[in-house]
């Protein structure tokens, strides 16, 4: 064979220049802190781990890019401990007690120890008992409100600028009188106006003056100093720039946006003061832009201003704005011929009352210390969970104003109590049928509840009662937060959870919350009946969410709606075209969400007409087995991968049909299945993602189970059988194919029963599934080790002719076990005895003294035969409680192979973090379907059950592993709440204990597993897992932008399962008709068909368990693990990527004739030295091209390429 070695251009190639390297390991896991764009403090801690001797220290060098995103090991707030094991946070008094602590018992009295705790100590227990949750829970309040507050510096810093900013605002000269549908003398300024319209006046004027004032509102005006809170600043519009009837058709938003442009481009001029000026819309309301500013020196990216502009309180009288008024009108209309326009009158009031309304929250929050504390968290609690783009911390503050002036919260209560009452109070609120008010004087009001929710959805009035503070608000925003704050107050109550973790720490994005999500863009143009109000999307909310609930029906639990942020742009473009998009988020109701027949009325009920002019040609008469006959609408349904699409089917017949918005939306629910799918497969719509291929390999395996325990005569009869192989744990990601075609069967040879592979083919994957057969219980098994071996060696040559001559089975008997094939499927039978552990334990003494010991054989055993049983039995149930188990954990899995790491993992640990989160779904509940009585609790209320979709299962995967706290808390998966709360704590202490012996961060506890490290003894490795953690994190950003972005139907989802090659300072090309699981590649061409069933000769064994690149990879391995290290994808990889390791090629080596392979001779440091040896790539490389011969195709390292040249 001739070896030719090629250059590859520097620019092209698979691998590209490194861009940024792999921290090590020790230093990945931080303390955790909260978002803020002020970063203030950077700690790192330790974790003890000394991973010199493994060979993985040069993954310090691995590059962490995926596509675009740039991986960094250090962790932004998105990177958490999980909920209910987060580290418990110290504060100083607890720092100063360890200190005293480690002083020498010498200096501490004993009249210290017996000294009676003083009366503000007495107090201070006392209160925590009282005020709060528990005494961590007060601790990490303390801690958080100091690592977030402001300090005095920053404060004063902010002020100044402040200061400067109305004095620069003050000095900007007036402008001259222009037309406001004139802009060329903005664009003379190089600015755009940020608001367009057609119902203005053009025979209006504009003329910039001076601001009536320029004072800071929302959270800097009331005292909410911290960290990530941005500073509102208001400029009030003099009187004087409008006229009486601007109120009208559109003209105050027009002069009201002429004035922020001009502002703008006078303060993108002032470079010392001023970074950059953006414009950007509130959300919800494009009609109402400001300006967003980023200051200069040392403010810049600490602390962002947002600007707004607003009119004077006496712009117009507020009885010309109420929402039955029309403010909108037509040509040759009076206000009397067109229809009320309560959106626009709103944005008009809102400005003329925003000055009040911050005044009044001022008066009565300010020196609240608790309540502002409180509504600091609450702030945090709105951001985590993505509603203060759709609610806000407005009406949430407003909302706190209000429980303060019913007596609800008092200043003197504690910050555990305040946030406690406003969830508590937002979960029993009905804003929707019973709005609330500030308004306390007595009197009629000018706009009653009553008369506002004639139009809108939700209410809550201001102090004057004229303005709904809560007009922009939908029906399904309100009942998320209503949902939201139900969860907060149920994860208070729930025991053995650290709530605060739950609540204030841990990220809990839309797309992880909910288990399908429906994007709409261009809403307000195709669903506004008021042509006149598109710039507000509330209209089209409510009847997009009207609708869904109806057709959805018992199938969706709750529908929540978030307005997408529209987002900053430039203040020299004009603003975004149809930019408002909206998003539902559907929690479906289990299993009524899978059901492929809707019911209806009975066909003689008079509501009969209504449901089938809602279905329209969907609705059909039918009669059921049971002799009913009604109206009903099919959703036809072939494999579980479609029945889960159920409910995209309604949603996408009721938006195209009902809703006329076909081509502006896009459905978020199983992207990321297609990884599970084998799309060569002639009939893959049989196959689906795998689900019923695995049911096809159960009911084999029952099939050969019944066979077992029907056999007579055997020496002991068969008492348990029980399968533990992946696939009967529906683990396995692609679960085996029966009779899969090998290929021409010409090509093979033949042993006795036994098919053989050639070399000119490789058959297609078929594993070997294990099943543990446990024999009947006696007393004459001998005691010796090899003796027992003998014995069960005797019993599978019974066992293989019985099942040969009974049932006609092909087998193959090993010394260790049986190979039996029963429909196409391939089992390997073994005998589990139950003292086989205790005979690896036992050795003798010297003496003679009989012993037990833990040893790595003994270890593995008792792993094999008793732990993964167990864990087999309970996963399945899982499964068959919570279907979605299965997919989430397979896309897992196929995820961390997809980036080379799966081999470096045990499979197990794999599927126990997955089944954690549908043991305890933790932040992640759901509505109760049963109606709760009034004396049930909101504990009652909540389903603490996993997710309903893989997808989202697989989503929150991803966000537990970069989050959790790994190094220092065990994960605990209790099924069935087998573990008392006191055997958790004395694991949870035990593990600690131990933790500097670990090899691996990961302690999976299960009641099967107390120790926790059954699966997790040696693997994973702590700089494999940290990155993995890395690339969790990463893969789940890059994945909600892309399913939540702004170009919603150009995704490709799978970048997160891509590799970045860059890590890797070789790659191998592998032939991909030479590898044996080549069906199973995410990007396999699907072209040329394979059939799922082949006819083979009777009485053949099938080839089983074959890999090449299996076999290549463990020739590698053997030969140069001293060198590098060697990363592939098993399911279908069609390239492994090797890592050098450093000190093997930093330093040469001694002469040494074991060193001498891959190795050259070297000239000696200094004069007179001896030779020595140093790797010698293109001989390694050339080694790789020979040693995979006819599987490999090249071998690529840096810019050289070696490749056969035949």
């Amino acid at each position: 064979m001739a070896l030719k070695r090629r250059k590859v251009n520097e620019t092209g190639g698979t691998l590209g220049k490194k861009k940024t390297t792999f921290k090590k390991a020790k230093k990945t896991v931080e303390k955790v802190i909260v978002d803020s764009p002020e970063e203030d403090f950077e700690d790192e801690d330790d974790n003890g781990f000394d991973d010199s001797e493994d060979g993985f220290d040069d993954m310090e060098e691995i590059p962490l890019e995926i596509t675009e995103a740039v991986l960094t090991a250090k962790k932004s707030s998105n990177s958490t401990s999980k909920p209910h094991q987060t580290k418990p946070i110290k504060n100083k008094k607890e720092k100063f007690d360890e200190k005293d602590a480690s002083k020498p018992e010498k200096a501490q009295t004993k009249k210290n120890f017996q000294k009676p705790p003083t009366s503000q100590e007495m107090n201070a227990l006392r209160e925590t008992e009282n005020l709060f949750h528990s005494n961590l829970f007060k601790l990490q309040v303390e801690e958080m409100l100091t690592e977030i507050s402001m300090k005095t510096k920053r404060k004063k810093e902010i002020e100044d600028w402040i200061n400067q900013l109305q004095e620069t605002i003050g000095k900007i000269p007036e402008s001259g009188s222009h037309s406001i549908s004139d802009t060329t003398w903005l664009n003379k300024l190089n600015v755009e106006c940020p608001f367009e319209s057609n119902s203005y006046d053009s025979a209006k004027t504009f003329q910039y003056l001076k601001p009536q004032k320029v004072i800071p509102i929302g959270s800097w005006a009331i005292g909410l100093f911290g960290k990530g809170v941005s500073v509102d600043i208001l400029i009030e519009i003099p009187r004087e720039s409008f006229e009486r009837d601007d109120y009208l058709n559109y003209t105050y938003h027009r002069k009201r946006a002429l004035y922020l442009a001009y502002l703008a481009a006078h303060l993108k001029k002032t470079s010392a003061l001023v970074q950059d000026v953006l414009f950007e819309s509130l959300p919800g309301d494009l009609s109402r832009p400001i300006l967003l500013v980023h200051p200069s020196g040392k403010l810049n990216q600490r602390v962002i201003f947002r600007i707004y502009a607003s009119a004077s309180a006496d712009l117009v009288a507020v009885e010309k704005l109420l929402p039955d008024r029309n403010c909108i009108l037509e040509t040759g209309a009076t206000k009397l011929d067109s229809m009320p326009t309560p959106l626009y009158n709103v944005s008009v009031l809102a400005d003329m009352r925003m000055s009040k309304i911050n005044q009044h929250a001022s008066e009565v929050l300010s020196s609240k210390k608790n309540i502002l504390d409180t509504c600091f968290l609450l702030r945090i609690w709105l951001r985590h969970r993505q509603l203060d783009e759709s609610v806000g911390m407005f009406v949430l503050t407003q909302f706190v104003v209000y429980l303060v002036d019913t007596k609800k919260l008092f200043p003197n209560m504690s910050i555990y109590q305040i946030v406690r009452t406003v969830w508590l109070q937002l979960s029993r609120s009905n804003w929707s049928k019973e709005g609330i008010t500030l308004r306390q004087q007595s009197g009629t009001p000018p706009l009653s509840v009553a008369d506002a929710h004639a139009s809108f959805p939700i209410v809550f009035l201001d102090a004057t009662s004229t303005l709904n503070l809560c007009a922009h608000l939908s029906q399904a925003a309100y009942e998320w937060l209503r949902w939201e704050s139900t969860l907060a107050v149920g994860l208070l109550n729930k025991k053995g959870v650290n709530s605060f973790a739950a609540l204030f720490i841990t990220p809990k994005p839309f797309l992880l919350t909910f288990d399908n999500i429906v994007m709409i863009d261009d809403v307000q143009n195709k669903m506004q009946k008021d042509k006149r109000q598109l710039y507000w999307p509330a209209e089209a909310a409510e009847k997009i969410h009207q609708c869904l609930a109806r057709g959805l029906g018992d199938r969706l639990r709750l529908a929540a709606c978030r307005t997408l942020p529209v987002g900053s742009w430039s203040i020299a473009t004009q603003p975004p075209k149809n930019s408002l998009k909206l998003a539902f988020g559907l929690c479906l109701n289990s299993p009524a969400a899978w059901e492929v027949m809707n019911k209806g009325p009975a066909a003689d009920d008079p509501e009969s007409a209504e449901f089938r002019a809602f279905w329209g040609e969907k609705s059909e008469l039918r009669r059921f087995q049971d002799g009913f006959i009604c109206e009903a609408v099919h959703w036809p349904a072939k494999n579980w991968a479609e029945r889960r699409l159920i409910c995209r089917q309604i949603v996408s017949y009721l938006l195209e049909k009902r809703l006329n918005l076909a081509n502006n939306y896009v459905y978020i629910a199983d992207q990321l299945e297609s990884a599970l799918i084998i799309p060569k497969l002639e009939d893959p719509v049989s196959y689906g993602t795998g689900e019923e291929a695995t049911m096809k390999a159960l009911e084999a395996f029952d099939e050969l189970m019944k066979n077992l325990r029907s056999l007579e005569d055997l020496p002991l009869s068969i008492a348990q059988v029980q399968g533990v192989a992946a696939t009967f744990r529906h683990t396995e990601p692609f679960p085996p194919l029966p009779e899969i075609p090998q290929g021409r069967l010409s090509l093979f040879g033949r042993s006795g029963d036994n098919m053989l592979p050639a070399v000119e083919a490789t058959p297609m994957y078929l594993p070997s599934l294990s099943v543990l057969l446990t024999l009947q219980t006696s007393g004459k098994w001998p005691d010796d080790l090899e003796a027992v071996r003998r014995i069960k060696a005797a019993f599978y040559i019974q066992l293989a002719e019985k099942l040969r001559v009974l049932f006609d089975l092909v087998t193959r008997v090993f010394i260790d076990h049986i190979i039996v094939e029963r429909k196409g499927y391939i089992f390997k039978l073994v005998i589990a005895y139950h003292r086989d552990v205790a005979l690896l334990k036992r050795f003798v003494e010297p003496n003679g003294i009989v012993k037990y010991r833990d040893n790595p054989e003994s270890l593995q055993l008792q792993r094999d035969q008793e732990i993964t049983p167990r864990l087999t039995a309970a996963l399945r149930a899982l499964h068959a409680e919570q279907p979605a188990y299965s997919g989430a954990v397979r896309l897992a899995k196929r995820w961390i192979a997809s980036h080379m790491l799966l081999e470096y993992l045990e499979e197990e640990a794999v599927e126990m973090i997955v089944a954690s989160l549908f043991v305890d779904s933790t932040m992640y509940g759901l509505p109760s379907t049963e109606e709760s009585s009034a004396k049930s609790s909101l504990h009652d209320a909540i389903d603490w059950v996993g997710p309903l979709t893989p997808q989202v299962a697989f989503f929150r995967f991803l966000q537990l592993v970069s989050c959790y706290d790994w190094t220092s808390q065990p994960l605990i998966i209790n099924f069935n709440n087998d573990l008392t709360p006191e055997e958790i704590q004395n694991t949870e202490t035990a593990i600690a204990a131990q933790r500097a012996q670990l090899k691996s961060p990961l302690a999976l506890v299960t009641p099967y597993d107390p120790s926790g490290v059954a699966f997790t003894r040696s693997t994973p490795l702590l700089p494999v897992w940290s990155r993995l953690m890395v690339l969790a994190q990463e893969s789940l950003k890059l994945m909600e932008r892309q399913l939540m972005g702004s170009d919603m139907k150009t995704v490709d989802v799978f970048q997160a399962f891509r590799p970045p090659l860059d890590a890797y300072n070789c790659v191998i090309h592998l032939t991909r008709g030479a590898v044996a699981r080549r069906l199973y590649t995410l990007d396999c061409p699907s072209d040329k068909k394979v059939k799922l069933h082949e006819q083979r000769p009777k009485k053949t064994l099938s080839i089983y368990d074959y890999e090449p690149v299996d076999r290549l990879l463990q020739e590698l391995r053997l030969a140069y693990s001293d060198k590098a290290r060697f990363f592939y994808d098993k399911y279908g990889g069609l390239l492994i990527g090797v890592m050098w390791i450093d000190k093997a090629w930093s330093t040469p080596s001694e002469f040494k004739v074991s060193h001498v392979n891959g190795s050259m001779l070297v000239a000696p440091s200094v004069a007179g030295g001896e030779k020595r040896l140093a790797p010698n790539l293109e001989a390694i490389c050339q080694d790789f091209l020979i040693m995979g011969k006819g599987l490999v195709e090249s071998v690529q390292c840096g810019t050289l390429v070696w490749q056969d040249s035949v």
